[in-house]
């Protein structure tokens, strides 16, 4: 898991070339996951062989659409809890935006404020939630 700050000028179709290439290239490397965004921040859980993983990191590490990589946490994990979506989005709208003031009682996000298992339970809840059609899909 980790968080970076959205880079000035990268708008919605910078984060939708963002996403389709994840959901090409994912695959290949046995990786899935989920990303969040607010336009201003990233929070994503990659989940894989470590390998991949850390491949991965080091190509957003380098990527310029992100600035302050930060990883939360690295761990090995029994079971995927992303594992049917060779990459989730979660776009911010305004159901988002509640359920993160809910569990965060931040006004404004801010993934640096987190801990690992609130970031969790968070990504963990929107993506669960994306599944019941509450938080719509981006396409």
């Amino acid at each position: 898991m980790y968080y970076s700050k959205v880079v000035p000028g990268v708008q919605a179709d910078g984060i939708a070339t963002i996403l389709r290439s994840a959901r090409r290239n994912n695959p290949n490397e046995d990786l899935t996951g989920v990303l969040y965004t607010n336009g201003r921040w990233f929070l994503q859980i990659l989940e894989g062989p470590r390998e991949s993983v850390t491949r991965m990191f080091g190509i957003l590490q380098n990527d310029t659409r992100h600035a302050g990589v930060t990883m939360i946490n690295v761990k090995n994990i029994e079971e995927r809890a992303f594992g049917d979506w060779g990459m989730a989005f979660i776009k911010n709208d305004p159901a988002v935006i509640e359920i993160i003031k809910e569990m965060t009682g931040m006004e404004v996000f801010d993934p640096s404020w987190l801990d690992y298992d609130q970031a969790y339970a968070l990504l963990k809840r929107l993506g669960d939630e994306r599944l019941q059609e509450i938080v719509p899909r981006f396409t």
